[in-house]
């Protein structure tokens, strides 16, 4: 049985960051009964975060 853990990624102002943070957690998948979803909640940042994170492996959250 494959267990689901959820990883919550605050975002403000991350767009240096937010691809590696997001890739590594990704990367924790290998593992047969451990899948890892990245959720990243975007508080609205006022640099490129939301436009790199849109494109990422993720569930992409945006408050406005």
């Amino acid at each position: 049985m494959t267990k689901k853990i959820a990883v919550i990624i605050p975002a403000f102002n991350e767009q240096e960051t937010i691809a590696d943070v997001v890739s590594e957690i990704n990367a924790l998948n290998t593992s047969a009964n451990l899948h890892f979803d990245a959720i990243v909640v975007n508080d609205c940042s006022n640099d490129n975060t939301s436009i790199i994170a849109e494109k990422l492996d993720c569930i992409y959250l945006i408050f406005l």
